[in-house]
């Protein structure tokens, strides 16, 4: 199945300011890559962190989320081998 041109992510919008936006969708960019669709996500401790704008570095647009639950849609040619399309894994 092919990819999508875009997919909708979380952006930092400023502090206490997140968005959803739409973004080009990633490619592989390093042998070791996979390329997860996400079917479902949540927000832990360090998102809110985000949210509140005390962690130096983030800038406006920056994308968000690293807790999610997604289907393999891409691998690269180093990656685990047990990583197949189509698998279904956690993102955490």
């Amino acid at each position: 199945m092919a990819l999508p041109s875009k997919m909708r992510a979380c952006v930092f919008d400023g502090a206490e300011s997140m968005k959803m936006v739409d973004k080009e969708t990633p490619t592989l960019q390093h042998p070791k890559d996979i390329i997860v669709r996400i079917i479902a996500s949540t927000v832990c401790g360090t998102d809110l962190h985000l949210y509140h704008n005390e962690m130096a570095g983030l800038r406006k647009g920056d994308v968000l989320g690293h807790e999610g639950l997604g289907i393999v849609e891409q691998v690269g040619k180093l990656t685990y081998k047990a990583w197949t399309s189509a698998n279904r894994i956690d993102c955490s």
